[in-house]
C-alpha cells in the first residue's frame, strides 16, 4: 500500500486524488510521503487506516483545498483527523460522512460535541464545513463566514457532495 500511496503522490500534475481503502485488518503506515503540491482536492473512503497513516497521506498534500471524508470506522478518532485537516491554509470545504448504522446514537454521540468546538476553534472563517452521517442528515455545519451549528437536517449542500 505504501509503494501505491507513494507512486500516486509522485505524479507531477495529479490534481484530485481518490483513496477506497478497506483493509480486514488495522494498517498502520510509518512511512512519510514525499509531497505533492499540485493536488487541490482529496476523497478518503476508509475502513482500517490508523492516525499516523491519515497524519502521513494530509502531510504529503499541503495545497488541498478540498477533502471529502467516509469515515467506517468509530468515530472517536474524528477530532484527532480534524485536527489533521484545520493546518490547511488554503482549505475551502471539507465534507466528513459518518458511516453507522445508528443515525440516533450519532448525533447524541459527546464526540459530535467535542468535533464542534474543535472546528468553532480551529477551522477558519473561509471553510465550509459539513458533518453528515450515512443518510446524508447533517450533524454540523459551517458555512463560510460564519460560526458552526450542530444541526438534524437534510443537507442543504448536496450540490457540493458530487
Amino acid at each position: 500500500f505504501v509503494k501505491i500511496v507513494q507512486s500516486i503522490l509522485s505524479r507531477p500534475y495529479l490534481k484530485q486524488i481518490e483513496f477506497n481503502v478497506a483493509f480486514d485488518f488495522n494498517l498502520d503506515i510509518e512511512n512519510e510521503f514525499s509531497k505533492n503540491f499540485h493536488v487541490e482536492e482529496i476523497k478518503l473512503r476508509s475502513t482500517n487506516l490508523s492516525l499516523t497513516a491519515w497524519r502521513n497521506i494530509y502531510d504529503a498534500l499541503p495545497n488541498i483545498r478540498k477533502v471529502k471524508v467516509i469515515m467506517c470506522e468509530d468515530i472517536e478518532n474524528l477530532v484527532v483527523i480534524l485536527k489533521g485537516l484545520s493546518n490547511f491554509k488554503n482549505l475551502k470545504f471539507l465534507h466528513v460522512t459518518i458511516r453507522n448504522r445508528d443515525r440516533c446514537k450519532i448525533f447524541n454521540e459527546p464526540r459530535i460535541r467535542d468535533c464542534f468546538v474543535f472546528i468553532r476553534d480551529n477551522f477558519p472563517m473561509k471553510t465550509k464545513v459539513i458533518i453528515t452521517d450515512m443518510n446524508s442528515t447533517n450533524l454540523i455545519e459551517k458555512e463560510e463566514g460564519n460560526e458552526p451549528k450542530i444541526v438534524n437536517g437534510k443537507s442543504r449542500f448536496s450540490r457540493y457532495l458530487s
